[in-house]
């Protein structure tokens, strides 16, 4: 067993001591498709792919927790449903699958209030396109 696996074995013990209280179980009360509730143990450093991962192959809500110190930090990973012909809002943030979950902890902290993210698709280029001026013809 590596210090990663070490690392979150810790956390996954962290767990299981906090759900031993009622308040713990009463802010983590969501759960996926089957009616289980998915705590996934993380590390600060993993990244969010591997969360996105989970949440489809659990169909339904999951709850990250990583330790910060001696602290457990939950976030809730959650469906959102858009109109399928909706316009980007500005609540919705894209978010790599290299970002690491401290990252995305952080933000959240900053903006104090529920954000919607979505997968940011990978090998995309944007480039702003200099405008020219018009051709005559």
């Amino acid at each position: 067993m590596d210090a990663r696996q070490r690392a979150r074995m810790m956390v996954a013990h962290t767990v299981f001591q906090a759900l031993r209280s009622a308040d713990f179980r009463n802010d983590t009360p969501e759960t996926n498709a089957s009616g289980e509730r998915v705590i996934v143990p993380a590390l600060l450093d993993d990244t969010m792919g591997e969360f996105f991962d989970q949440f489809v192959a659990a169909q339904g809500t999951i709850y990250i927790a990583a330790l910060e110190g001696t602290d457990v930090v939950v976030i809730t990973m959650a469906p959102a449903h858009t109109a399928r012909h909706a316009a980007p809002s500005e609540e919705e943030c894209p978010i790599h699958r290299r970002t690491e979950l401290a990252m995305v902890i952080e933000y959240l902290r900053a903006r104090r209030r529920p954000v919607k993210f979505c997968e940011a698709p990978s090998n995309v280029l944007l480039e702003l396109v200099d405008e020219r001026p018009a051709v005559q013809v």
